[in-house]
């Protein structure tokens, strides 16, 4: 046994021994519990108020108001004084708002405090990322990739939890039990170390000042674009999904469910990310991720009323979104500096922050006017087309491989 101890211990991952990785997952797994029930009891408590489809995608965009000059100011703040400092505030303000949530009744009262919950998110993606792709520089997609993973089981438990909670308890006990949890997260930011650059920008100023240089990478404008169409994969499910299942028969816990298992897809194929892409290269990942998700969105529509074909197709969702969602991130930290990394998360992410702000007021009004299953079926087309895109994209935006090499080698 004695014998056996060491290599047994050497099976384990090493970003799973390396005490900074397992922390930021640590504050994932906190993030997506909270957000997984904030952001799922929003939409349901304003059809709980009695409001219509496009009052839920007005309030759900209004979170994204700040989210693109916040990226960057994000991106900014983590790099002159450090990624803990920006997820503090982040874990602060998504207690304020969802403690505040408890006692709101007004759609003019949830609207203040959605965007407060929006800043916390807005200022969360960068410094998080981030800091997983520092804190394992051998392989940032492989600690991006175990990030979004964690943050996915949170959000599972978040989503499964909300739905309950609501049932057993009402909706503001549910609200107040995703402040405490975001309280939770902001203690474990506390406990993460520093990690040392080696030319941190000495100003504010400075660490803005790559932006321009950073505006005109191509690759992280194609980063940005699978960042828009996860932003609006995740949009869907807070927006126009949950009154899409409102109207099918489903009550808080059931679409609560159906959130959760979402995520369990998330959070197996983000787990092992590095592999994935290593093994199909990212364009045929982009390509065939988009063309599946936008069938599946289909499929979700014509298979609603029967649970447990509801349960599979959402799950096989969440596994071909967990690509494009660890992709993005993954492309950012490839094609920057450790120095500028915060930044340049932040140019791919105002591309996610763009369409968490257009997505849900726009698909919420289209629900409120020809359906929401219908308002599903076009973003599904919009979904299709776009992966037939893929190749051109990539052929203008992506990073050129060796003129020897094989395209999956110049893709991975």
């Amino acid at each position: 046994m004695i014998q056996n101890g060491p290599h047994l211990l050497d099976r384990i991952p090493p970003d799973l021994r390396h005490l900074p990785s397992v922390l930021i997952y640590m504050v994932g797994l906190s993030s997506g519990f909270a957000l997984g029930m904030v952001t799922l009891l929003v939409p349901l408590y304003i059809l709980h108020l009695g409001y219509d489809a496009a009052a839920v995608g007005l309030v759900v965009s209004s979170q994204s108001i700040f989210q693109v000059p916040l990226r960057f100011m994000a991106g900014a703040l983590s790099d002159r004084f450090g990624e803990r400092s920006v997820l503090w505030l982040s874990f602060s303000f998504l207690a304020l708002g969802g403690a505040g949530m408890m006692l709101s009744t007004s759609l003019w009262v949830i609207f203040p405090l959605q965007i407060i919950i929006g800043i916390a998110r807005s200022i969360y993606w960068t410094p998080s990322q981030s800091y997983a792709s520092r804190s394992y520089g051998a392989n940032p997609g492989i600690a991006i990739g175990r990030q979004v993973s964690f943050e996915a089981m949170g959000q599972m438990s978040g989503a499964a939890a909300a739905g309950f909670a609501v049932v057993a308890f009402g909706y503001s006990t549910a609200f107040g039990i995703g402040a405490w949890l975001a309280v939770a997260g902001a203690v474990v930011v506390t406990l993460m170390p520093r990690l040392a650059r080696k030319e941190a920008p000495r100003t504010i100023r400075a660490s803005l000042a790559p932006i321009p240089g950073l505006l005109r990478n191509r690759t992280l404008h194609l980063a940005g674009v699978i960042a828009f169409v996860s932003a609006t994969a995740i949009s869907l499910q807070g927006s126009v999904y949950p009154v899409f299942l409102k109207e099918v028969g489903y009550d808080e816990a059931g679409i609560g469910v159906l959130r959760a298992v979402n995520s369990v897809g998330t959070m197996v194929v983000a787990f092992i990310f590095g592999v994935i892409v290593a093994n199909f290269g990212q364009r045929r990942l982009m390509g065939f991720s988009l063309a599946l998700i936008g069938g599946l969105v289909v499929l979700s529509t014509l298979t609603a009323e029967t649970l447990w074909v509801s349960i599979l197709v959402f799950l096989v969702m969440g596994i071909i979104y967990a690509n494009l969602r660890s992709l993005y991130p993954t492309m950012g930290a490839q094609n920057s500096s450790p120095e500028q990394r915060g930044m340049a998360i932040s140019v791919v992410g105002m591309y996610w922050g763009v369409a968490q702000l257009i997505i849900p007021v726009t698909f919420g009004f289209i629900a409120k006017y020809l359906g929401a299953a219908e308002s599903l079926w076009i973003a599904a087309g919009l979904f299709i087309i776009l992966s037939l895109l893929t190749p051109l994209l990539f052929h203008l935006l992506g990073p050129q491989p060796p003129a020897s090499s094989a395209e999956p080698a110049g893709e991975a």
